[in-house]
């Protein structure tokens, strides 16, 4: 399912892969990096004059708060997890390829 979702688009040795400790976490994770705030944190590490870039060191150096509850937290991460099901269902129905991913 995947390979028809991604049809036509390419990586390049730019791409880095984040794999979380849980899908919740992933969730909570996706819209934290998604969010403006998110976005500084990582423009701050990239570097290129024309391509920006960013290493997977300096991924690492990006802190990520968790919630106190965590409840809340996974709350988040399954809202998130939950509209990107949704939104497969519809580019599956609608025939649109999907890529769910944080862009610099």
């Amino acid at each position: 399912m995947q390979l028809q979702l991604l049809g036509g688009w390419a990586a390049s040795e730019d791409l880095i892969r984040i794999v979380p400790a849980n899908t919740q976490t992933g969730g909570y994770l996706y819209i934290y990096l998604s969010s403006q705030y998110g976005q500084i944190l990582l423009k701050r590490f990239t570097y290129g004059s024309v391509q920006d870039h960013i290493e997977d060191i300096h991924l690492a150096e990006v802190e990520v708060p968790l919630l106190k509850n965590i409840s809340i937290q996974d709350k988040i991460g399954y809202l998130a997890l939950q509209a990107n099901i949704l939104r497969i269902k519809s580019n599956i129905m609608c025939k649109i390829p999907l890529v769910m991913a944080v862009t610099l």
